[in-house]
């Protein structure tokens, strides 16, 4: 079976090629947006068989979404697909290293960088896709060679805000399932900087970008609360909230522990198995306007 994905991917709208590799300009964006959406959301739909993800990524499915990527990141609901296309895979058996080499960390560390770029001001993830996404940067993150790709990526600065900002749906919260999604991103997020502790030249910069409060912030907790700000945790049999200094003592000794091999080097293994998002639908009653040949 031949591969998904090759080195000179284009493809034409009315007669003028778009270059995935290249900056899009808002005319060619809104021109290829009808077949990019048809692509994107075929790919989207093939990773929500779980049976599929190994031999996608070993056929360079992600090596595939990266091209188109510069210009499916232009229009919410391709980049929301093309995100979770790589958390479901992420989420699966794969070979995680090879998604890596594949550039998978540029998409999954968009689900931060999208925040501060005022173009991106109107998209939206909803609790699912955080969840997800969460789950993705812990399975990536158990195998060390992946690490430092990850790190450059941004993957520390997008775990921690992941871990923060992630808010209660309405229409889920009223079943009470909300908090417990919630409390599972942040679980996640923690899980994968906890990973990133074993490789001993990111040390640092986890400790200076903080991590450690929010890797403490789950060890000392076991329940938690939704609040208009964030989730509240509390402390597992103490009433009280953890006081500060205590807990500034235990961010401490948490990173002594990374230097000084007193925690072990059982890590926690990946996330649970994900319920995968459904295929998408949208485009099955909608006549296409760009030509076949």
């Amino acid at each position: 079976m031949g591969k998904l994905w090759s080195n000179s991917l284009e493809f034409e709208d009315d007669g003028e090629v778009c270059d995935p590799k290249k900056k899009p300009t808002k005319e060619i964006a809104g021109k290829a947006s009808e077949s990019l959406l048809h692509m994107i959301a075929t790919l989207f739909n093939l990773t929500t068989s779980s049976e599929c993800h190994g031999l996608l990524v070993q056929q360079g499915f992600v090596q595939l979404l990266i091209e188109l990527w510069p210009i499916a990141k232009e229009d919410a609901t391709t980049c929301t697909l093309a995100i979770s296309a790589i958390s479901h895979l992420a989420c699966g058996s794969v070979n995680t290293t090879k998604m890596i080499e594949h550039g998978a960390a540029e998409i999954l560390c968009f689900l931060n960088e999208y925040r501060n770029q005022p173009e991106y001001s109107g998209y939206y993830f909803d609790t699912e896709m955080f969840l997800h996404g969460a789950a993705a940067f812990r399975n990536l993150t158990l195998v060390i060679a992946n690490q430092n790709t990850l790190v450059e990526a941004g993957a520390i600065d997008a775990l921690l805000a992941i871990s923060k900002m992630s808010t209660p749906d309405p229409v889920i919260d009223e079943e009470k399932k909300g908090i417990y999604k919630i409390v599972s991103i942040h679980d996640h997020c923690a899980v994968a900087l906890r990973n990133m502790t074993y490789n001993e030249p990111l040390r640092e910069k986890l400790l200076q970008s903080g991590a450690v409060r929010i890797i403490m912030s789950t060890n000392t907790s076991s329940t938690a609360e939704v609040t208009a700000s964030g989730v509240q945790y509390y402390q597992e049999d103490i009433e009280e909230e953890v006081n500060i200094d205590s807990f500034n003592l235990l961010c401490e000794l948490e990173a002594e522990s990374w230097e000084n091999g007193s925690r072990g080097k059982q890590k926690e293994g990946r996330a649970a198995p994900m319920v995968l998002s459904p295929m998408y639908t949208a485009l099955l009653q909608n006549s296409t306007n760009f030509p076949l040949e």
